[in-house]
C-alpha cells in the first residue's frame, strides 16, 4: 500500500510503501530500498501523532492487516481549509476509534524509528 509520495530531485516522484509479505512488515521505496518494520514501531508514531478521526468522514474500506484487528489505512481528504486533499494513515484497532496522521508525518517518523532500528 502507497503510504506517501513525494517529489524527488529530478522532478518526478518517489512512493514510499509499506505491505505486509510471508507475516512480515515491508517498508519499501522506488529506488529499491526495503527494510522489516515491527509493528511497535508504527503503533509508536500513532500514539504520537495520530488523532482520533472524525466520525463524519468517510473511512475507506481496503488497507492492509498489519496483525489480528489492527488495519492501516491510506485516506485522501480535502478539509474545508485546505487548498487541496492531504492524505492520511488511518489506524484501525477493533473495538477503538480510528487514528489518523498525515501522511507524510507518519512516514517521516516510521522511516527515522525503523533506521534507528535497524542500526542497533
Amino acid at each position: 500500500m502507497i503510504i506517501d509520495e513525494r517529489i524527488v530531485e529530478d522532478g518526478g516522484f518517489e512512493r514510499i510503501h509499506l505491505d505486509v509479505a510471508d507475516g512480515r512488515i515491508v517498508l519499501r521505496d522506488d529506488q529499491g530500498s526495503e527494510h522489516d518494520v515491527r509493528l511497535e514501531l508504527i503503533l509508536a508514531v500513532i500514539r504520537r501523532y495520530g488523532r482520533p478521526l472524525d466520525d463524519t468522514i468517510g473511512l475507506p474500506s481496503d488497507g492492509i492487516e498489519l496483525a489480528p484487528g489492527i488495519e492501516l489505512r491510506r485516506l485522501t481528504y480535502r478539509a474545508a481549509v485546505d487548498a487541496g486533499p492531504r492524505d492520511y494513515a488511518v489506524l484501525c484497532v477493533a473495538e477503538r476509534p480510528p487514528l489518523a496522521v498525515m501522511s507524510t508525518t507518519f512516514t517521516g517518523a516510521l522511516r527515522h524509528l525503523v533506521a534507528k532500528d535497524n542500526a542497533s
